[in-house]
C-alpha cells in the first residue's frame, strides 16, 4: 500500500470556474486510469500537471486513454 496526501478544496474564490472544469477533467483522468501527468511540454493537455484552462480531452489525450483500454 501507498501512503497518498490528497488536498481538496471545496471552494476558492480565486478560482474560476473553468479551472474547477479543468480540475475535475484532470481527476477523471487519473480515476479513468491514467498514472501520472503529461510531460511538461505538452501544457494544452488534460493532464498536464499544474491547473490550466483546458476543458476538453486533447487529440493526445484521447490517443493516451485509447492506449490504456
Amino acid at each position: 500500500y501507498a501512503l497518498v496526501t490528497v488536498n481538496v478544496f471545496l471552494l476558492d474564490k480565486s478560482r474560476s470556474s473553468t479551472q474547477y472544469a479543468n480540475t475535475a477533467l484532470h481527476e477523471l483522468g487519473h480515476a479513468l486510469g491514467w498514472m501520472g501527468h503529461t510531460s511538461t511540454s505538452f501544457p494544452n493537455t488534460v493532464m498536464y500537471p499544474t491547473a490550466t484552462t483546458v476543458t476538453s480531452l486533447t487529440t493526445r489525450d484521447i490517443r493516451h486513454l485509447s492506449q490504456v483500454y
